[in-house]
């Protein structure tokens, strides 16, 4: 609470130009992106924390999936990964579609690490109301592809 009301007085996390404000987690997350990114040596589309902290995350990994689909990264599973959690962040709009597809992908590469944490973070974040709800059906085939 201390650090967030320091940052908000500071006006660290406010945009000058219009008011957009990018809260202590959405820029603790835009960061957590942001190192990755750069550790997988993509392209960040900005360098400023508020406007990555603000900016539709789902939308950025539609684009990092769109223009690294056949690129041999060192780290598949990774990439992937990171591109499941862009894509199930708190208040923003979720993709079901593209995150199956992305869970879909995991297990046809055979990263059983991978493809279990990122349905443990898509379940999850069915499961905290941010998300449409499953139905029996849909839980049962995400644990079929789980077992195999």
């Amino acid at each position: 609470e201390a650090l967030e009301r320091i940052v908000g007085e500071e006006g660290f996390l406010q945009h000058s130009s219009s008011e957009s404000i990018c809260t202590l987690q959405q820029c603790t997350f835009a960061a957590f992106v942001a190192k990755e990114v750069e550790e997988m040596g993509l392209v960040l589309p900005h360098s400023d924390l508020n406007q990555l902290g603000t900016m539709q995350f789902s939308s950025y990994a539609r684009a990092l999936r769109r223009n690294h689909e056949t690129y041999t990264l060192k780290s598949r599973g990774r990439f992937l990964l990171l591109l499941v959690e862009m894509g199930t962040i708190h208040g923003q709009p979720c993709d079901r579609n593209f995150v199956l597809s992305i869970l879909a992908e995991l297990h046809r590469l055979h990263l059983p690490r991978s493809l279990l944490l990122a349905s443990e973070r898509y379940i999850n974040f069915v499961n905290s109301g941010d998300g449409e709800i499953l139905d029996r059906k849909e839980i049962n085939n995400c644990l079929t592809v789980l077992i195999q």
